[in-house]
């Protein structure tokens, strides 16, 4: 029996409940789907996998659990390497690839460039070039086929099926569309482009294993599986749960109808990553968040911040201009909508004259076209408190305005 024949026999009728509507299309998703179970025999029996990537994924994986194994025999300097690692490399994909060359949100010192050049070879994810271009690329089209990892297309696929199968169509066409000579003219991108993939595969695996045998006597080979491999496939599964969970769960108070979410757990494994709904709204606010890391855990931030202080990054881009604008907008179009026991009906489900801020019954700040989490982001509470606050201070100010037009009028008139 053919391979593609056992795979279409699988089945988990146990676990085939529905688990999301997509944005595109009419499909319901069974976990079976959700998970890649369908797309996989669909691919393979296309003929679409991408057979070397396939196979340095199994590479990195099978590396990463020798990296597991070895972390009982490794000093604790090589365990605390690989720790300081995370970070480092992280800063080379958010502060660096991400941020810095991609969306072009800050200007950076030549200094500041190199040394991210160098963390983004540790973090392994392609090059510089490759990376940016695919990204600006998911900006333009999200969540449509052009999107390099679409994310109505199921979690496994956002996370990585996506690059174990050939790029469709309509993303090499969307990619030949969009301009990329600013990458070109930066010097160390294209260092690092031209030495791609040697340099990145050495800076990765090779340079955590040196560092520790020639500065505090580990053995080579466990430090590489440890401060390399097993490092290098932690921040992986980080980077990718931006490009997944953190475009399926979470809450959408800056772009309701958007599928990139506010996920906060995102944001711990990827240094800040996680408060997508605001990134993929304001893509050129270089804090990829509405707020510092006072009330929102974003590492990267505090980085480029303190960089600025130094004055080796300069011209940092914010949005908070914007989005005050459109925050009082969205505050009088509440403040004029019909009040509980009005019963005139609301603008979208609920009952009639039952508007709020907060829950599914005000359109306005609900996306209903996304599964909703098994939790509620804190920060949309605290974003849901404040905003009805500030609907209050402005229907306290507007009753003041007309209280103080009224008795200037009077007393017009007594004259």
């Amino acid at each position: 029996m053919a391979i593609g024949t056992i795979l279409d026999n699988i089945r988990f009728p146990s676990f085939a409940s529905e688990k999301m509507t997509p944005k595109e299309g009419d499909t319901t998703y069974t976990m079976w789907e959700w998970w890649g179970g369908e797309a996989t025999v669909r691919h393979y029996k296309a003929g679409n996998f991408n057979w070397p990537m396939i196979i340095y994924m199994a590479f990195v994986h099978y590396t990463a659990i020798l990296g597991c194994l070895a972390v009982t025999s490794v000093k604790w300097e090589t365990l605390m390497w690989a720790y300081i690692l995370w970070p480092i490399s992280g800063l080379g994909i958010t502060a660096g690839v991400h941020r810095l060359w991609a969306h072009r949100s800050y200007n950076a010192h030549w200094t500041v460039r190199c040394w991210l050049m160098l963390a983004n070879s540790i973090a392994n994810q392609g090059s510089i070039y490759h990376w940016a271009r695919d990204h600006r690329v998911h900006h333009k089209h999200s969540e449509t086929n052009a999107d390099p990892h679409n994310a109505t297309r199921g979690f496994f696929y956002a996370h990585v099926g996506w690059l174990l199968i050939k790029k469709h169509k309509d993303v090499v066409a969307a990619g030949r569309l969009l301009d990329f000579s600013d990458l070109h003219e930066d010097g160390f991108v294209m260092f690092q482009k031209r030495l791609d993939p040697w340099f990145t595969l050495f800076m990765s695996y090779l340079f955590p294993g040196y560092v520790a045998q020639y500065c505090w006597g580990e053995a080579f080979w466990p430090a590489v599986w440890v401060a390399g491999a097993l490092r290098y496939c932690c921040v992986l599964h980080f980077t990718w749960c931006v490009n997944s969970a953190a475009h399926i769960w979470g809450d959408h108070p800056y772009d309701p109808s958007s599928w990139p979410s506010e996920n906060p757990f995102v944001s711990l494994g990827a240094i800040g990553e996680g408060w997508h709904n605001w990134h993929h709204k304001y893509p050129f606010d270089y804090a990829a968040s509405e707020f510092g890391i006072g009330r929102q855990f974003n590492p990267t931030k505090l980085f480029i911040d303190s960089m600025a202080m130094v004055g080796l990054v300069t011209k940092r881009k914010r949005a908070t201009g914007a989005w005050t604008k459109l925050k009082e907008k969205r505050i009088a179009e509440i403040t004029v909508e019909p009040k509980a026991g009005a019963g005139v009906p609301v603008t979208g489900p609920g009952k009639p004259g039952s508007v709020n801020v907060k829950g599914p019954y005000n359109p306005k700040w609900m996306s209903n076209n996304k599964p909703a989490g098994p939790w509620i982001c804190h920060q949309q509470v605290v974003f849901d408190a404040s905003t009805l606050l500030e609907i209050e201070d402005a229907r306290k100010e507007q009753e003041a305005k007309v209280s103080a037009a009224k008795a200037a009028n009077k007393g017009t008139k007594a004259h």
